[in-house]
């Protein structure tokens, strides 16, 4: 199939229900702001100083994989915003988001994503006397953000298989879904928080410095750090609560941390479950067995 290439100096600019559809590849660059209407494809490739949405009719990316990078690092630019989310429906997605202040990456997903790594994607340029040539964006691994980095499932799971760093605050929810932690989370200055229906498996550690919080929460299922994982904050509070039960690796931190499930268990022997200044600790399981330890 054929690839579809738009590129611009300055700002781009898509009516609001305006679709542009390619076969395979689309790739749409702007040295300014680009609004976006509705892009599909297989594979898509969006760079500009900042990306919003040109309205609320649409699903403005469907794709296979997204390749997202903004450039601008003004306060309050980047990929969608606060106010208006970009609505997606893609199933891999990797994102260099350079805005600061309360900019950076805000996206709303229709079903379920893995946070990954894209391939490099490839158009067609062409030439004034009709010939052809290759332009390549280079494969990318992971999701960063300069500022905040906001992510909602609809309906599916939410899966981080590769790092995830910000520099503000972090928000991941799988509203119908797991949530699946296979890559580190990282946030250099702000708040933690990831949620999900289903269970939350922690199989790689989460961070945040300063004095940021972490709050970890299943609505309906179970919490499951690996053994040997951590939860860490430097001066803010942390709390893990699940519907069913929670089985610890190792979290710490200089203030507080409390813990609420159904039953509450150790995952393994190589850590200190908790390192804290104060710890609350509720279990609901009535039957035989359950508790804290």
């Amino acid at each position: 199939g054929a690839s579809v290439e738009l590129s611009a100096g300055g700002a781009v600019t898509m009516d609001d229900g305006v679709a542009t559809t390619a076969g395979t590849n689309l790739r749409y660059e702007a040295g300014g702001v680009l609004g976006i209407g509705a892009l599909s494809a297989v594979n898509v490739s969006l760079i500009a100083g900042s990306i919003v949405d040109s309205g609320s009719g649409d699903t403005d990316v469907t794709a296979t994989t997204l390749r997202l990078v903004t450039t601008g690092t003004a306060a309050g630019e980047g990929a969608g915003t606060g106010a208006a989310h970009l609505q997606i429906a893609v199933a891999t997605l990797a994102a260099s988001v350079a805005g600061t202040g309360n900019g950076g990456l805000y996206l709303d997903e229709a079903n379920a994503i893995v946070l990954g790594t894209v391939d490099a994607i490839t158009v067609d340029r062409l030439a004034a006397d009709g010939s052809s040539s290759v332009v390549s964006d280079l494969g990318m691994s992971g999701v960063t953000s300069g500022a905040n980095l906001v992510l909602g499932s609809a309906a599916g799971s939410v899966t981080v298989l590769n790092p995830l760093t910000a520099n503000g605050n972090i928000l991941l929810e799988a509203n119908s879904g797991a949530l699946g932690i296979t890559a580190a989370i990282s946030s250099a200055g702000g708040s933690i928080s990831l949620s999900s229906l289903n269970s939350i498996t922690q199989n790689a550690n989460i961070l945040t410095i300063g004095g940021g919080s972490i709050d970890l929460r299943s609505n309906a299922g179970s919490v499951a750090m690996a053994d040997g994982t951590t939860a860490s904050a430097v001066n803010g509070n942390i709390r893990y609560v699940a519907a069913t039960t929670i089985t610890l690796g190792a979290i710490s931190t200089g203030a507080d941390v409390s813990l609420s499930a159904s039953s509450i268990s150790d995952s393994g022997s190589v850590d200190v479950d908790v390192s804290a200044n104060q710890l609350r600790l509720v279990t609901t399981g009535t039957q035989a067995g359950e508790g804290a330890g």
